[in-house]
């Protein structure tokens, strides 16, 4: 993992770079305590994206595959949301590595935590850049089915 911060976009060599990213963009704001890399049930890493980031709406479509679906809770507001699909801003590339990275609330002792904010990270497959497409606030939520919906 090698992340190069000298110019006007951050790069990174790997999909795990996005973690690193996610953390170092969330320290003053939103902590990212779970980062979860979004993987396609047929086991491909790479996506195209469709988004929406005023609405809080992410969803993914595998490049092996071609299977799609919502990141965290974007399902929920899809209705509203204006999806437009996602392209690099340096070199106009297509397709990512995906990462998101949850801020989690304290929970009371025996109760599950719950994910506060969700921070969508991704590599540029075509030329390295690090980005957060999204991010936004998440309303009472247990962590674990929003983690685990990367």
């Amino acid at each position: 993992m090698t992340i190069d911060s000298s110019g006007e976009f951050w790069r990174g060599t790997e999909g795990g770079d996005i973690e690193a990213y996610l953390r170092a963009l969330s320290a003053d704001g939103h902590p990212v305590d779970e980062v979860r890399r979004s993987l396609c049930g047929c086991g491909g890493a790479r996506h195209r994206l469709v988004a929406d980031a005023e609405e809080g709406c992410v969803r993914r479509a595998c490049t092996d595959c071609g299977a799609a679906r919502f990141i965290a809770d974007g399902e929920e507001v899809a209705e509203d949301a204006e999806l437009a699909p996602v392209a690099c801003p340096d070199c106009g590339g297509e397709v990512f590595e995906v990462s998101v990275g949850h801020s989690l609330r304290k929970a009371a002792p025996g109760a599950p935590a719950e994910t506060h904010w969700v921070s969508v990270g991704l590599r540029c497959v075509g030329c390295g850049l690090l980005g957060c497409i999204a991010d936004w606030g998440v309303d009472d939520d247990p962590a674990h089915p929003l983690i685990e919906r990367a």
